[in-house]
């Protein structure tokens, strides 16, 4: 408990209608001089589906987002060496034989990430892990319906016995996807806005900061409470930090993986 009476006062008050005082690199400095090592791994677990969507930049060579665990050059690094990332990232890109493939399968690397991590979580860890999973799971099938995409190719990698990837199969066949009712915001922003992608990410980063922040009912000063801080955080200086290519990019990016 110290520890946190000691790091939540030096947090500044997040909102995504003002820039940050300060930025992610400060952030994370102070944290770690702050958190112990099993607190700091937690952070590293929010952190790693960045990673993943970086590994995916990387390959199609693009700039990756300053907000995971690695850089360029370490995530460079952790592929040729398979260090520093979990084994089960390189379990599955040595699956295919070319970086083309890679990619055209990628979505197949969050499912296991999503399977591997969130069974290991609890408390806000878990909960943001399965909203982050399941949100991307509806953003996929609403594009899949709105594009006439079958279902059942955008899901390969997903377990058909999982429940909410039941509920999406069980309307496959149906002109438009209907989300459950926790989700219907989502469908809502998707649709709205869905001749103008710049438009999309902003309605759908504001989404994440409301409803990440009722992922966590714990004391103020608890690692609950930290990571709720670090992954609104990195919505906010997200959203002050790109341009409308590069939200369209990111919005694409969540939603095909």
């Amino acid at each position: 408990m110290s520890r946190y009476v000691f790091l939540v006062p030096f947090l500044p008050p997040l909102s995504l209608d003002k820039p940050l005082e300060l930025s992610f690199e400060e952030l994370i400095r102070l944290l770690q001089v702050s958190l112990n090592r099993k607190d700091l791994e937690k952070i590293k677990v929010l952190c790693l589906a960045i990673d993943l969507s970086n590994i995916r930049n990387l390959f199609l060579g693009k700039p990756i987002d300053p907000h995971g665990n690695l850089s360029e050059k370490e995530l460079d690094e952790a592929l040729l060496l398979k260090s520093d990332l979990p084994q089960y990232v390189f379990d599955f890109l040595d699956q295919f034989e070319d970086n083309a493939t890679k990619l055209k399968n990628f979505w197949g690397l969050f499912t296991q990430f999503f399977a591997e991590e969130i069974s290991k979580q609890k408390g806000f860890l878990k909960s943001y892990l399965t909203f982050e999973r399941e949100s991307r799971l509806v953003l996929l099938s609403l594009r899949a319906s709105q594009a006439k995409k079958d279902l059942l190719q955008e899901l390969q990698f997903e377990d058909p016995l999982d429940p909410f990837v039941t509920s999406i199969l069980l309307q496959k066949d149906l002109e438009r996807y209907t989300p459950p009712f926790q989700y219907t915001r989502l469908k809502e922003i998707f649709f709205t806005y869905y001749k103008d992608p710049w438009e999309q990410y902003r309605a759908f980063t504001e989404y994440q900061f409301t409803t990440v922040a009722d992922l966590t009912n714990k004391s103020l000063f608890s690692i609950d409470h930290i990571l709720c801080y670090v992954a609104q955080f990195i919505l906010v200086e997200s959203l002050y930090n790109l341009d409308k290519r590069e939200g369209q990019r990111i919005l694409e990016t969540f939603q095909t993986g």
